[in-house]
């Protein structure tokens, strides 16, 4: 979570810092490429989860062998798929580009842009195994060490290159250095952590590949699904109002799902978790899991949601400024920190049934999403007078909708009532919400409207300081659970315990 919060902040900073030196538009270009880079990364998504799966049991039995052989097989494989990814992009690139609706002007340079992320996402496609083996071997502490490493890398190489006058190819080239530091160092960590390991040709066994072409490509379909539904406001966006719509709605969900970052961490460990109950038959087990894990995403993302959603204005004005191309900006966060709220809490009840075994079930959710966001964008489109709105209202009623009703399946699939998931899960995260409102109202008898960004910034760190200590405040009285409370007191104790504790010469 701690990796997941600094990765937060670090992208909070790389915006404001970017529009700086060049324009919306130029931005614009390199949103667009991760637009494409998340359909690109789809092809590993399966498959990682193939490598920490039969890694990690593997490792359990001192299988070392059996870990070369995976990792052989996947790495080998993955990368003639990586060439053909590769190959398939570069030829149909001017399509894509015209899709997007690129001026004819950027076209060189969004080409360069396009090809050179897909080559490093496509190298992390093959040589990613060894981050996988990371967490199949339980070193996810390492791992997370490197990622943080790069984070800052990044950051730091940005802002170097901003200076030195490279423009928008600033973030292509720190890009291409974090991911290029990343790998080498995940590759020195897996062969630290199993001394035996090898990826060999000779190694390579045809048997493995019913890992891959099986389990691999039911997670691979559902997360191709999931990433066309995710990122089809940007793709909407793309095609009605051109690179700066994108950018727009780019910037203006990328604090909310940066948020979603840190809960996600559960849902992590939820997969792991389950899989040990499935492995037991523990039905009793993975119900009382389901319930821990959507009610603690819930809590914990309903904090920093809440506030985005409330606020939204003052923190775009602080963040981005108040140019007339992003008047949109504030309505568009505020929609999209409330459907992301229910859309993260159907992680941790994904991520049991894939412990089962069950990944279709995530297809529940996918045909929700495509039948509810189909019927409210179209009805958004048609109802406001403006595109932006109506795009922006459509995509926040269909994603919320969905993911409720899905939230709902999934809690009678396991045996598990719908009151439950009311009183348990969703009406404890929304005194968050209300605390935010109060807040709220004494905002503008405190700002006058020609205040500048350092006094709104001033105001909105008191705000958010009282608001999140009211939030926890009240958490703690009356949402928690005397069990809960005594967790957190354990972890507290924990965390004192590892502190250095300095004593008077």
């Amino acid at each position: 979570m701690f990796a997941k919060a600094l990765y937060l902040v670090t992208r909070l900073c790389i915006p404001p810092v970017v529009l700086a030196h060049v324009s919306l538009a130029e931005y614009g270009l390199w949103t667009a490429c991760f637009v494409l880079i998340m359909y690109v990364g789809l092809t590993d998504v399966g498959f990682s989860n193939v490598y920490v799966r039969f890694t990690a049991r593997y490792a359990a039995a001192g299988n070392t062998d059996g870990i070369n052989r995976l990792l052989s097989t996947g790495v080998a494989s993955l990368s003639v798929l990586a060439l053909i990814v590769f190959a398939a992009v570069w030829f149909f690139l001017p399509l894509l580009l015209g899709f997007l609706k690129i001026d004819a002007v950027y076209r060189e340079k969004a080409s360069i842009l396009v090809m050179g992320t897909t080559g490093m996402f496509l190298i992390d496609l093959s040589l990613g195994a060894y981050c996988y083996l990371l967490h199949g071997l339980q070193r996810i502490k390492e791992e997370q060490k490197v990622a943080i490493a790069g984070y800052l890398l990044e950051l730091i190489l940005i802002l170097a290159f901003l200076q030195a006058g490279y423009g928008v190819y600033a973030l292509l080239m720190a890009f291409a250095l974090r991911y290029t530091w990343s790998l080498l160092s995940f590759m020195r960590l897996a062969h630290r952590f199993l001394p035996g390991l090898q990826i060999r040709p000779r190694h390579f066994d045809k048997k493995m590949l019913r890992h891959f072409l099986g389990f691999g490509a039911t997670v691979q379909a559902s997360a191709l699904l999931g990433t066309v539904l995710f990122s089809i406001d940007r793709l909407l966006a793309g095609f009605l109002l051109g690179p700066k719509g994108i950018a727009l709605f780019e910037l203006a969900a990328k604090l909310p799902v940066s948020a979603l970052a840190v809960p996600s961490a559960i849902s992590n460990v939820t997969l792991a978790t389950a899989s040990r109950y499935a492995a037991l038959d523990d039905m009793a087990a993975i119900r009382n899991l389901h319930q821990q894990a959507t009610r603690s995403t819930s809590l914990l993302v309903a904090v920093p949601l809440g506030f985005m959603a409330v606020f939204a204005a003052p923190i775009g004005k602080i963040w981005l400024g108040e140019a007339a191309d992003l008047q949109g900006w504030p309505m568009i966060m505020a929609l999209t920190a409330l459907w992301s709220h229910l859309h993260i809490v159907t992680g941790p009840g994904s991520a049991i049934f894939r412990a089962m075994g069950k990944a279709g079930n995530e297809f529940i959710y996918h045909g929700l999403r495509a039948l509810c966001l189909a019927m409210s964008v179209g009805i958004g489109l048609l109802a406001m007078p403006s595109t932006t709105a109506g795009l922006a209202w459509g995509l926040a009623i269909g994603g919320g909708s969905a993911a409720a009703a899905y939230l709902a399946v999934n809690q009678r699939i396991l045996g598990l009532s719908l009151r439950a998931l009311l009183t348990s899960v969703l009406v404890p995260a929304l005194p968050a919400y209300a605390i935010a409102g109060v807040f709220r109202l004494f905002w503008e008898p405190l700002l006058p409207a020609t205040a500048g960004r350092w006094e709104t910034l001033s105001l909105l760190l008191l705000f958010g300081t009282l608001y999140t200590i009211a939030s926890l405040m009240l958490s703690w009285t009356f949402v928690l659970t005397r069990g809960e409370r005594t967790h957190l007191l354990e972890i507290r104790g924990k965390l004192l315990g590892k502190m250095p504790q300095w004593k008077n010469s």
